[in-house]
Order: C-alpha cells, then sequence, then structure tokens
C-alpha cells in the first residue's frame, strides 16, 4: 500500500496493524489508512497517563478531530513542541498554553464552542503523551502533520491564506521559501 516508510516507526506500525485488525485488510488510499488509523487513535483514553482533570469522554469523534485539528494547526504551524496544560507551569517559547485552544470550530453545519476541558479530553487520547511537568506533545509527529494538512483543507483556506502559513518572503522580494521549522 506504499506504507513502508511509516511502518518502520514502532509507533505508527501498531497504528497500521490496528486499522488491519479492524476492517481486515488495510484500505487503498494512504490518506484513508491514515485517516481510519487517526479515529482509531482519538477513540482511544489513556486517563492515567495524561491530563490530571480527566473526565468522561463528551465528544463525538467528528468533535474530538476538529479538536484535535485545532491543536495541530495550532502546534504544527506554530512550531510548538509542547502544550502546557498545568496553570502553574510557565509557557516557554516554544510551547502552547492550553488556553490559548478555546475557541470556536465549525464542523460541518455546526459550531462548537472549544472549551480547555475539551481540548483536555482530547489530550487523553492516543495521539498524545506526556512530556512531564504538566505538558504534552504528538505522541508521533505525523500526527500533528496530517491532522493539520487536514484543518487546512477542512477549512477551505484559498491559495494565499495556505501560502501565509506555509511560505515566508525574508527580503520581501517575491522569492517565497517554505518556512524553516516546517521544511
Amino acid at each position: 500500500k506504499g506504507v513502508a516508510g511509516l511502518a518502520g516507526k514502532p509507533l505508527i506500525l501498531n497504528m497500521l496493524i490496528d486499522v488491519f485488525e479492524k476492517g481486515g485488510c488495510l484500505p487503498s488510499k494512504k490518506v484513508e489508512i491514515y485517516t481510519q488509523g487517526i479515529n482509531l487513535l482519538l477513540q482511544e483514553s489513556d486517563d492515567s497517563k495524561k491530563t490530571s482533570q480527566a473526565t468522561k469522554p463528551k465528544l463525538n469523534l467528528n468533535q474530538r478531530a476538529a479538536v484535535a485539528e485545532r491543536i495541530a494547526i495550532s502546534t504544527i504551524i506554530g512550531g510548538k513542541s509542547a502544550i502546557v496544560i498545568d496553570g502553574a507551569s510557565t509557557v516557554t517559547n516554544g510551547e502552547l498554553g492550553i488556553t490559548s485552544l478555546i475557541g470556536k470550530e465549525i464542523i460541518g453545519d455546526t459550531s462548537l464552542a472549544v472549551s480547555e476541558e475539551q481540548v483536555q479530553e482530547v489530550l487523553n487520547t492516543g495521539l498524545f503523551s506526556s512530556r512531564g511537568n504538566g505538558k504534552m506533545g504528538w505522541a508521533h509527529q505525523t500526527y500533528g502533520e496530517f491532522l493539520a494538512a487536514r484543518y487546512l483543507t477542512r477549512h477551505k483556506l484559498n491559495w494565499k491564506q495556505i501560502r501565509s502559513f506555509l511560505f515566508q518572503d525574508p527580503l520581501k522580494i517575491g522569492a517565497f521559501q517554505i518556512v524553516p521549522q516546517l521544511y
């Protein structure tokens, strides 16, 4: 299926095996393989290793995916390696405070007010792992990259908007280059 490069990483191999076991085969398209894997991880919940305010899940799968995409666009495009979930911890330059993820997401025809509790619910899934000291990050970088790309397509951004996220023109001469942290 063209996913041999991904299968070389144990965490992703486990995801591929889970997708295979659930459906009896791997889908023919790579994007569908990854979508199914992400959906399985979004349904996982391990309250013991994650945020201290674990509660019963309240979001459906589509809502969890939208919140995960919101986290992805903020961390991947923003060049942030961790989300600070503990209010007592200091947010450093390479990190993102959980309160900065609060806002509104449009999912189909409905609006979802994203709260800190909902962000924590998504951080409690298999997509994320602890970074210690009240911080969480992507369990695997490709999860965030995939979800950030999905955010851009779900929100139907035009090319000019996407270009502003991905490229820079440091000399202001029309010579755009990929933002270094996204290369």
